[in-house]
């Protein structure tokens, strides 16, 4: 059988080729299958991405801690001061909702972005902030940090992302980029706080809360150059916070601006019927995670039950709720039980304690909608059980087929299929950056590939761990 060339570009085919030339991981080496019926041996789901216990600051991440701010000159007329004032006030009471707590004598520092904290989207403020914190750690020096062994001086911040200090090449003053951010100023704000500008912000800047609400022009990193001879006096153009009304309905436009978690409901969504009278009602929904359907794909050949139109309809409708007031979180955990009928006629059963659950099924975060309704987001899809499914099956044997994946690339299969393997293997978190980043999935759609699978220690060998994505994927 004749077998396919990745037709991607020349730079990144080169740079694989490169990394393989490195190290390859024999355990790796062959993710290969065709798209439609990949091994059953190699395909494991996603799951959440746990803090790296190597990162020095791991204990200090998942104790969800702020710093203490005796020291903050609030009444500073200097724009560094009220920079960081604002960055402060504006999204700190966020992070206080999820139980970060403020805590004495612990080193910090704080990565103040060039944006207005208050024009980022809701749903997305608590994970902007938290790449903007880096507890346990008070970066004073750069050059120690960006000398240093990275398995000796390896810190994260809030997401668990490691934060890497480099020096520009060839420039003339001095200049240093924070994950490949520019350093515009640090404060030391007392004896346990600093504080660091940036010309930019940190984090995925195909987000929502980077691609949606910020314009960006001129930035040395959309184009490909060299890292080592950018252009100093237009390295970094100004950020400047954008808001744009949305005609989408709220619903719609909160699931568009959710990276990550609920891609398949809101595909799923948009092509029922339920987004013609949603808008009218005050509702509460509860929305299964990416992981909550991806659990009904067969592992190969097999039947997925939502390849039956009808029968995905009816299971969203029984995933909203009318109601005259919608249901928050707060309100579910004050209450032992109560009952809810939904949109498509069957009744939930909302518990309180020990923890929040609607029909034994915890739930997992909460958002409120800008005009006022509420989501659930759901570990489980609700009224889908294995008699339901294989009832259905009987029904629909023409629906059996290969298993289809709605994400990360429902156009690319073979290479969804190989992200969602790797991505739960430490070794592999480099090339997940990487495809994450580098929109080749139109590239490689259809069937018959073989793909080598550099590790982690290639990208390390070659220094590429430390660039940032931008520069990576223009390689």
């Amino acid at each position: 059988m004749s077998r396919k060339m990745l037709q991607v570009p020349v730079a990144t085919f080169l740079l694989l080729l490169l990394l393989q030339s490195a190290t390859a991981s024999p355990a790796a080496a062959a993710a290969a299958a065709p798209a439609a019926s990949p091994d059953a041996s190699t395909i494991s789901f996603p799951m959440e991405r746990q803090i790296d216990a190597s990162l020095k600051n791991a204990k200090q991440i998942e104790s969800r801690v702020l710093p203490e701010l005796d020291g903050l000159q609030r009444n500073q007329e200097d724009e560094k001061w009220q920079q960081v004032v604002r960055f402060i006030d504006d999204g700190f009471p966020v992070l206080e909702l999820y139980a970060y707590k403020f805590k004495r004598d612990i080193p910090y520092t704080l990565i103040v972005p060039k944006i207005d904290v208050r024009t980022i989207e809701k749903p997305r403020l608590k994970e902007f902030m938290l790449e903007h914190l880096v507890p346990g750690k008070l970066f004073d020096s750069y050059s120690g940090v960006a000398n240093s062994k990275e398995e000796e001086e390896s810190y994260g911040n809030g997401n668990g992302h490691k934060i890497v200090f480099r020096k520009l090449e060839k420039s003339h003053n001095n200049v240093w980029l924070l994950n490949g951010q520019q350093i515009l100023y640090k404060l030391r704000i007392n004896e346990n706080l600093m504080a660091i500008g940036i010309d930019g912000y940190l984090g995925d800047r195909k987000s929502p809360y980077s691609k949606r609400n910020i314009q960006e022009t001129n930035n040395r990193y959309n184009d490909p150059q060299p890292l080592e001879q950018p252009n100093i006096t237009n390295a970094h153009a100004k950020v400047e916070p954008i808001i744009k009304e949305s005609k989408a309905s709220p619903l719609m436009s909160f699931l568009a601006n959710m990276k990550t978690g609920t891609k398949v409901f809101q595909h799923f969504l948009s092509k029922s019927n339920l987004t013609r009278t949603m808008d009218d009602n005050a509702y509460t929904v509860l929305i299964p995670s990416d992981n909550a359907f991806q659990r009904w794909h067969p592992i190969d050949w097999g039947f997925y039950p939502f390849s039956v139109p009808e029968f995905t309809e009816s299971v969203l409708l029984n995933h909203f709720l009318p109601m005259q007031r919608p249901l928050r979180l707060s309100d579910v955990r004050n209450m032992d039980e109560v009952v809810v009928h939904t949109m498509g006629g069957d009744d939930v059963v909302f518990h309180g304690q020990p923890t929040p659950t609607v029909n034994n099924v915890s739930i997992m975060s909460d958002f409120t909608l800008s005009n006022g309704n509420q989501v659930f987001i759901i570990s489980e899809v609700l009224f889908v059980t294995e008699a339901v499914v294989s009832k259905l099956h009987q029904m629909h044997k023409d629906k059996e087929t290969p298993p289809l994946l709605a994400f990360p690339w429902f156009g690319a299969q073979f290479l969804s299929h190989s992200f969602l393997a790797l991505e739960r293997d430490p070794r592999f978190t480099q090339i997940t950056r990487y495809l994450n980043n580098a929109e080749i999935a139109p590239h490689i759609s259809g069937a018959n590939y073989t793909f080598f699978v550099p590790e982690d220690r290639a990208f390390e060998k070659l220094g590429f761990d430390r660039l940032s994505d931008e520069v990576m994927v223009s390689l």
